[in-house]
C-alpha cells in the first residue's frame, strides 16, 4: 500500500495504506510532512517484514507454516 497524505479536522498528516495510523504534521511544513511521510513509510516496511500481503496456505482451515 502506498503513503498518501490528506488532512482532516485535526490538521494534515501522512498514512501508511487506509487503516494505518496517521503522523500529523503543521500544514505547509515542507519538513515536517517528510517527517511524517517517513514514519508512515517505515509502519508500512514492518508491516511486510511482519507478514503483511504474504499469501497464506491453509489446509482444512488450518494455517501452514
Amino acid at each position: 500500500m502506498p503513503t498518501h497524505t490528506g488532512h482532516d479536522f485535526k490538521g494534515c498528516y501522512a498514512q501508511w495504506g487506509n487503516h494505518g495510523k496517521k503522523y500529523y504534521y503543521k500544514c505547509g511544513d515542507k519538513k515536517a510532512e517528510e517527517r511524517a511521510k517517513a514514519k508512515a513509510n517505515k509502519q508500512g516496511r514492518a508491516a511486510h517484514s511482519n507478514g503483511y500481503g504474504k499469501k497464506v496456505k491453509t489446509v482444512g482451515g488450518f494455517r501452514l507454516n
